[in-house]
């Protein structure tokens, strides 16, 4: 996992952005609050864990034990990648920069 990138305006930066029907606050709390993140962030029957950083954070994503193994993109069976706040605006606004 690279963490150089993170912040530097690099051509492979995209952008996201979502309307969602909750209040403000109630929205800021699930992006900046790391047992939040984990509960919303893990796809499908993933479990995740997170590391909380000064500026951010580390996710782990782990795939369900079976006998044939999903392929993860930074293990034989996890994802991997580190979060780092950019910008906090409470309640507005959350700038990440996310590496994998």
């Amino acid at each position: 996992m690279s963490e150089a990138g993170l912040g530097t305006g690099q051509d492979d930066a995209q952008c996201v952005t979502r309307v969602v029907a909750a209040p403000l606050e109630a929205v800021y709390r699930a992006v900046v609050t790391p047992s939040m993140v984990a509960q919303w962030q893990a796809p499908g029957e993933m479990t995740a864990t997170i590391e909380p950083l000064p500026d951010g954070y580390r996710m782990t994503l782990r795939y369900p034990d079976s006998d044939d193994p999903a392929p993860g993109k930074s293990g034989e069976q996890e994802d991997r990648y580190r979060a780092r706040y950019l910008a906090l605006d409470p309640p507005h606004r959350v700038v990440q920069a996310i590496a994998f």
